[in-house]
């Protein structure tokens, strides 16, 4: 179900999504969620769709950070009946199921499920070959005729279907997703709670304090998912997940509203909804100001930032977006690095530039006036020889190694650590680990803020001019650091082109080239220069990379990093200044 570009890229779910299919003579409604902690608020807004959760575990590496956030999650609602699926029973070097049945059973305990939700079945799996079966000696048989049928048999047998008095009631209907559809427009997908809703009917909308906002719409379009094709319905009732579209003129319901009967709207209750968890880091995006800028995208200004972002924050709810008092600049408030990478990231592709200003995390202050930040809870997957590197590094961050486990030649560390002194880590661990390092987290709580701030990395190499990079002068200038561009890049003075190799900020001048003598214009060959492939730095790397005086500059066709003050001049009179306590 993952058809977005950035998930088909990256391998994750970032959206979640719903489809239908039918199984003997029933309707089943499959809602797909993020398992990532950054897109959490992607899980919070569905569950008030579903009655029933799978809980897909991997037989192998059994149950991960991600699969204890979504859980708790799902527990919170004690009306959600869960079933756990152990996938991957085909691998050979699976575990015993019992090791991974009693890591399961433990996480059920451990976030206080009722007696009723400990009381799962389980469904051993095979996603990739097709078949699901209903306990472990079926899994060493050769019957897999079934295929996944018995997964849906039991999702039937657990999960209740609405009763026939929701059908008769007034309509009500919780929305929980927002979508801008290309040929229909904003439209609102969610669960309908009671009643009937039919195409050309009208509808109230009323938020969560009970109050109805703005008059009757009337409903344009019914749409639901099928497979991964849209499909228009004339009706929906009790129990359906369903898309609807209003008038283009209409008031856009937010998250959590409630849409129902404008006849029965003062009678109905706002529907309950699950609250959201805030934001925990934040960036500062403004117009893209470089010597480059208005180059390569079509937006640069702040009011088309404004009106993208402030479209993201309608249909996303884990996004928050403030602007600045001088309106020079968005705040943008997210669950973390991924997420507002993964917003950036589209938006660059969508044609805007931007300056990114260095993330830090959001405060809060407790009722004695203290000054608390946010901590997480990180699960950490790396190849054994590099696990004392990590926790080494990770100590020196002030965090918390919790637990460590080593299965063969992987070791999985969990740490607790504070949001802001874990920045970058993820960039060293996906270095250090040669791609094949595996980093989640959850949200753990506020806690009292530690005391300085963290600088491990090294300086920057600073390009002295403009120009465009030339092979011979990236040759000599990689052996004072690590290059972050190759041959033939566009730069300008004050443009960041790789790290130091020392604490110091380092300018080079990586666009002379070579000069022709005589004895190479006469024709005979040079010896051919080396020049080490560069970092790649995509925008998260380049945010966990960047320091106070630093910007990423973004633009379709580049992600670069710059110097806030890009004159040298400027940068040593502002280091006095700052020495000077000016």
């Amino acid at each position: 179900m993952d058809s977005n570009v950035l998930e088909k890229e990256r391998g994750i779910t970032i959206l979640s999504k719903v489809t239908r299919i039918e199984y003997k003579g029933k309707i089943l409604n499959i809602v797909d969620t993020p398992g990532h902690a950054d897109f959490g608020g992607e899980v919070e807004r569905i569950l008030s769709l579903v009655d029933g959760v799978c809980l897909v575990v991997d037989v192998v590496e059994g149950p991960k950070t991600q699969t204890k956030f979504v859980l708790q999650k799902a527990l919170l609602n004690p009306q959600i009946k869960p079933i756990v699926v152990i996938n991957k029973c085909d691998r050979e070097n699976s575990r015993t199921p019992g090791e991974v049945e009693s890591e399961i059973f433990d996480l059920f305990l451990n976030l206080d499920a009722s007696d009723e939700q400990m009381g799962y079945p389980t469904i051993y799996a095979a996603g990739k070959a097709g078949w699901a079966v209903k306990s472990w000696e079926e899994v060493q048989g050769s019957d897999k005729a079934a295929g996944v049928l018995p997964l849906l048999d039991t999702v039937i047998d657990e999960v209740s279907p609405p009763g026939e008095n929701d059908v008769e009631a007034p309509f009500s209907f919780l929305v929980s997703l927002i979508e801008n559809v290309p040929t229909l427009g904003i439209t609102v997908t969610g669960k309908v709670y009671a009643g009937v809703i039919r195409k050309g009917d009208s509808f109230s909308v009323m938020n969560r304090e009970g109050k109805v906002i703005g008059k009757p719409i009337k409903v344009k379009e019914l749409t639901v998912m099928k497979g991964t094709s849209r499909m228009a319905v004339p009706v929906a009732g009790a129990g359906d997940i369903v898309s609807i579209t209003g008038d283009k003129s209409a008031t856009v319901p937010s998250v959590t509203d409630t849409l129902c009967s404008p006849d029965h709207a003062t009678e109905i209750q706002p529907l309950p909804s699950r609250a959201i968890d805030p934001p925990v880091v934040f960036v500062e995006v403004s117009v893209n100001t470089s010597p480059l800028q208005g180059q390569d995208g079509q937006f640069n200004s702040m009011q088309a930032l404004g009106t993208r972002l402030k479209k993201e924050a309608m249909t996303n709810v884990a996004i928050e977006v403030l602007e600045s008092p001088n309106k020079d600049k968005y705040e943008v408030r997210g669950r973390g690095e991924l997420q507002l990478g993964i917003l950036l990231e589209t938006m660059r592709r969508e044609g805007y530039e931007m300056s990114i200003f260095p993330p830090t995390v959001v405060y809060k202050k407790d009722e004695s006036g203290k000054v608390l930040e946010p901590w997480e809870e990180l699960s950490v997957e790396v190849p054994s020889e590099v696990s004392a590197d990590i926790i080494s590094k990770m100590s020196e961050r002030s965090s918390d190694l919790i637990d460590m486990k080593t299965l063969k030649d992987t070791t999985k560390l969990t740490f607790h650590c504070a949001s802001r002194l874990f920045m970058g880590m993820r960039s060293y661990i996906k270095e250090i680990s040669k791609n094949t390092g595996v980093v989640t987290s959850e949200f753990l709580e506020f806690r009292p803020k530690l005391p300085g701030a963290l600088s491990t990395r090294n300086g920057a190499l600073i390009s002295a001019g403009p120009g465009q990079s030339q092979e011979h002068d990236l040759a000599k200038i990689q052996e004072k650091g690590t290059l972050f561009i190759g041959h033939g890049v566009p730069v300008y003075s004050g443009m960041v082109i790789g790290e130091h190799g020392s604490k110091d900020d380092m300018e080079v001048n990586c666009t002379k080239g070579k000069k022709l003598d005589n004895m190479r214009s006469g024709g005979k060959k040079e010896d051919s220069t080396s020049l080490t492939p560069p970092r790649d730095m995509p925008i998260e790397a380049a945010l966990s990379w960047i320091a106070e005086d630093e910007i990423v500059e973004v633009t379709p066709k580049r992600i670069v990093i710059r110097k806030k003050l890009l004159s040298a001049d400027e940068r040593k009179r502002a280091a006095k200044d700052a020495k000077a306590g000016r």
